[in-house]
């Protein structure tokens, strides 16, 4: 297991300041539920950090689930609970992306493309979900797979100052010696038929 990074004073008092405001959106009961499978911490952050921080915000319940072993803090920092992504895949996500009633969890995923090319356990369940339109699919990336790639359609999602901001600190954390400024989107292609002409995911 790779050596766990300190945390400055900054960033572990991100992380109080984001489970306050986690737990007050957690108050409005909206409970919306976003998992955000990458290979690893620092990519999840570097593609997705901005959406999941802003969907956090808004009151959903996200679910961070990473390939390797490395340190979940970056992520607390963004307020997303960390889970081994080979644990979580077959008794719970693969599941319930396969699941025929029309609740399944979870609402949202954001995927790394990688991932579905290389796990055909989550192809399988991507293709499902797609298929039953009952789950959101946005990815990072191609997944090497046409017939979930033609499914997709580009989009951008536009960060909130805060989520920037929060962003940058995680990324500080999970790659201290990394350089660049976040950007003020991410991109991702998606199937949500919910999304505006111009390709700006809309929050809910």
């Amino acid at each position: 297991m790779p050596e766990k990074t300190d945390l400055s004073e900054s960033q572990r008092d991100a992380i109080r300041r984001i489970n306050g405001e986690r737990r007050r959106a957690q108050a409005r009961h909206l409970r919306y539920r976003l998992a955000v499978l990458g290979p690893t911490t620092k990519a999840v952050i570097a593609h997705a950090g901005g959406l999941l921080f802003d969907r956090m915000m808004a009151g959903w319940s996200v679910t961070t689930l990473v390939a390797d072993d490395s340190d979940p803090r970056p992520l607390e920092i963004l307020g997303a609970r960390v889970l081994d992504l080979e644990s979580a895949l077959a008794p719970d996500l693969r599941a319930a992306l396969t699941s025929s009633d029309h609740t399944p969890w979870p609402h949202a995923v954001v995927v790394a493309g990688e991932l579905c090319e290389n796990d055909p356990r989550l192809e399988e369940g991507v293709e499902r979900a797609l298929e039953r339109g009952a789950t959101d699919i946005m990815m990072w990336g191609r997944s090497g797979v046409t017939s979930i790639d033609r499914r997709l359609s580009p989009l951008e999602h536009q960060l909130s100052n805060a989520a920037r901001m929060f962003k940058a600190q995680a990324l500080a954390a999970a790659a201290p010696t990394a350089s660049g400024e976040v950007t003020v989107t991410e991109r991702f292609r998606s199937s949500d038929l919910s999304v505006v002409g111009d390709g700006v995911l809309q929050h809910l």
